[in-house]
């Protein structure tokens, strides 16, 4: 420590002996730009001073150019004196005058601008000049006296400082002070050296004024530079006297404050020993410097008594945890037995139908791809149950479930060693064959499959017949990609159940053209999508009871097509193009109806078919409820139709999306009912506005009309309207009314018809196409 200050106090002397050293050098610039600074104050006060004289002249010898009269002459100086208050006294002499003045005598010999010391002062300057007239021959000398005294009025000037003013001519006047010397020794129009005045020793700075000729020169004493050097020592002597005593108190401050208490704190520090004593602490004094570092390292002694206890108490945990651990692994063992099990489950789940135990449509996808990949060959049976749908309808989902797993067991035990069956959705299933083999043995095949049917189906006893159909594709002769063999097996398969079901049909080249309207059917369809080549016509729906109409249907066509929509609506289900095509219709029929209320009219509500894709679409509430309120259109004049199919897979979902439109005030239709999956038990919960009853029902009833009557008091039951489809004849429209039908909608009344002549058949009335009478319209 103590080297430490004596190390600061040499320091600090070697920084005030270079500031002694280098104090010369700054003081004489400091001098430099101070003078400097008053003699360009001066310069430009005398400068200002000597061009406003030199105009004032020439403006007298204008005038005496042009005016000879000496009176007149006289009056125009008196007003130019009187103009510049700063001018002491003019004066004008002519060759006829005798006149010895310096002033006078100047100007004939320079030809321009003199000047001259003032006779009676030295504080006054002359300036005069000499005028020729035209042949050069003397006209007069104009001279004008003022006082350079107040040029340091502003207070920028020392006032210990001597100020001179020189002519060309080496004479001295208007000099400040009592300073006497030589003016000639200016050497140079400008410059500063030292010089020695009445034994004064100083520095001496000069600078011409312009064009004038005149020398401004100023004197500062070394007097005052040498003060202020004697100001920086005093400074500097009082700084050394303050650094010595503050090293003492430093060093005095040094022993008590860190000295001491750093030879008390190392004696405590030798104590300290976390073997023989943990509880060990430094004792704390008071008025200690290093109070608050004993503190800390108290601290610290306190924390690693406590790691210390920790380690212990970890000791201790660690031996029960070891045993612990001995038994939970016998349960980990029985636990990763249970993984796997559940893994196996998973990639059963996989791999597997749940209902059938067969292999899935993934897997059958997977299977197919490495075979073609492996340049096999073989066939490829796409087996369809017939009239599955009716089974489920007349005999319930249990006997349905029950007949799937009996074909997919009778398919799995009597398939070849080198085929595999899968089930390949819904009442499909398909059967890879990986080598060639004899065509006859197909049709054993499929009679042998249709026997067990029968047995199955007589075993139930609820139907007397049960039969499949299948496709036959070969490959690679009929395609070497999993989409075109499935293709051509779906094209064999219908061609089978078109020409009497219960049989089997391989695909031929006969069906090549089928194949070849499918694809560009597809084509058209995705194109129409494209660019909405599409257009919609309405079909009315009639009041059983009055005859008049209460909404429409819109129906899509193709334009310049003539495909049925019988024909290319299930094409573009399989293609997935059915919900865009959805959305166009829902776009159009808003618009439609806006159209219709911006024309005056008062539009009937008009039904929207929505397929099962389109209706679990996330985007149809939003979409729905954006197109109404961009056209403004009421949510009461839309109606939204769809099957039981939206039922398939989450029912409750399902539920919940047919609430949702409901709450916007969209009417709900249930539509096709009668031709697929019955969903009784949902019926009751499902918040539908009508039941809508296919046509194949339509056209039998009159040799049934027992089923109609018990459909339409179902639906009556659960409040909703019936409404039958394809009514094509008056004795229809008869039966249907007697088994109180609601509405009636078929070719009887109108064909679909485009928007312009729907908008005419808002009002129509076919009371008398149903022969109804006047009074029964009325109620």
């Amino acid at each position: 420590m103590y080297i430490l200050g004596i190390i600061l106090a040499v320091v600090a002397g070697l920084n005030a002996y270079v500031g002694l050293l280098h104090v010369n050098a700054p003081v004489r610039r400091e001098m430099e730009r101070k003078m400097e600074a008053e003699l360009n104050f001066i310069i430009g006060k005398v400068s200002a001073a000597l061009e406003l004289v030199e105009k004032s002249l020439n403006a007298a010898g204008y005038y005496i150019a042009i005016e000879s009269n000496e009176e007149k002459i006289a009056r125009v100086l008196t007003e130019l004196k009187r103009q510049n208050p700063s001018y002491l006294a003019m004066y004008l002499g002519t060759p006829n005058d005798e006149i010895t003045a310096p002033w006078y005598t100047a100007a004939m010999r320079k030809g321009g601008v003199a000047y001259t010391a003032g006779h009676e002062d030295s504080r006054v300057i002359t300036a005069s000049r000499a005028f020729l007239g035209p042949d050069r021959e003397m006209q007069a000398v104009v001279a004008i006296d003022f006082c350079i005294e107040d040029l340091s009025a502003a207070g920028t000037i020392s006032h210990d400082r001597n100020f001179y003013f020189v002519s060309d001519d080496a004479t001295r006047f208007g000099e400040y002070g009592h300073a006497h010397w030589d003016p000639s020794l200016f050497p140079e129009p400008a410059g500063m050296m030292a010089f020695q005045l009445d034994g004064t020793q100083g520095y001496l700075r000069w600078e011409a004024v312009g064009e004038s000729e005149l020398v401004v020169a100023t004197f500062a004493s070394v007097s005052e530079a040498l003060d202020r050097r004697m100001q920086n020592h005093r400074i500097i002597g009082f700084a050394l006297l303050s650094l010595v005593i503050g090293t003492i108190v430093v060093f005095v401050f040094l022993r008590i404050h860190v000295v001491v208490p750093m030879r008390e704190l190392g004696h405590d520090l030798m104590a300290i020993s976390l073997d023989r004593d943990v509880t060990y602490r430094l004792p704390v004094r008071k008025r200690n410097s290093l109070g608050v570092f004993r503190q800390a390292l108290n601290l610290s002694l306190h924390r690693a008594q406590e790691h210390h206890e920790h380690m212990i108490q970890q000791r201790t945990e660690l031996a029960k945890a070891y045993k612990q651990l001995m038994a939970h692994e016998q349960t980990l063992q029985e636990q990763y037995s249970q993984m796997k099990e559940n893994e196996a489950k998973i990639r059963f789940m996989a791999d597997y139908d749940s209902l059938t135990g067969l292999l899935n449509r993934r897997k059958f996808q997977e299977d197919l791809q490495a075979t073609l990949h492996a340049g096999g060959s073989g066939a490829v049976f796409l087996l369809d149950i017939d009239d599955f749908k009716n089974i489920n309808d007349t005999q319930g989902h249990n006997f349905g479930d029950r007949i799937l797993s009996s074909v997919a067991q009778l398919l799995e035990q009597g398939v070849p060693r080198s085929a595999t069956a899968y089930r390949f959705g819904g009442d499909e299933f398909v059967i890879i064959v990986r080598h060639q083999f004899a065509l006859e043995r197909v049709q054993v095949y499929v009679d042998e499959i249709a026997h067990k049917l029968q047995a199955i189906a007589q075993k139930g006893g609820k139907r007397n017949s049960i039969t499949c159909s299948m496709g036959v594709v070969f490959y690679p002769s009929d395609g070497n990609t999993i989409d075109e063999l499935l293709i051509k097996a779906d094209v064999a398969l219908h061609h089978a159940k078109n020409t009497g079901k219960s049989r089997h049909c391989f695909f031929e080249e006969s069906m090549a053209a089928l194949f070849s309207e499918r694809v560009e059917m597809e084509h058209i369809i995705a194109e129409a999508v494209r660019t909405e080549g599409f257009y919609l016509v309405y079909q009315p729906i009639v009041n059983a009871r009055t005859g008049r109409i209460v909404c429409f249907e819109a129906l899509v066509r193709l334009q310049d097509h003539p495909a049925s929509p019988a024909i290319f609506i299930p094409i573009a289900e399989e293609s997935d193009l059915t919900v865009p095509l959805g959305y166009w219709v829902i776009k159009e029929v808003t618009r439609q109806l806006a159209a219709w209320q911006r024309d005056g009219k008062k539009p009937k509500p008009v039904a929207i078919n929505l397929s099962t894709k389109q209706f679990h679409d996330p985007n149809l509430l939003d979409y729905v409820m954006q197109q109404l309120h961009e056209t403004g259109v009421e949510p009461a004049l839309v109606e939204l139709e769809f099957t039981e199919g939206v039922l398939f897979g989450d029912a409750e979902k399902a539920l919940h999306i047919m609430e949702q439109l409901r709450a916007l005030g969209i009417s709900l239709s249930l539509d096709n009912y009668g031709t697929g999956y019955s969903f009784i038990n949902y019926m009751t919960r499902m918040p539908v506005d009508y039941l809508k009853i296919h046509g194949t029902l339509t056209e039998n009833i009159e040799g049934n009309p027992d089923v109609m009557e018990g459909l339409i008091s179902i639906a009556h039951g659960l409040d909703m309207k019936v409404v039958a489809e394809q009514v094509e004849t008056l004795e229809e429209a008869r039966v249907l009314s007697q088994a109180d039908c609601d509405y009636l909608q078929g070719f009887l009344f109108s064909r679909p018809v485009r928007p312009e002549q729907a908008g005419l058949m808002f009002d129509l009335d076919y009371t008398e196409v149903l022969g109804l009478e006047k009074k029964e319209k009325e109620g």
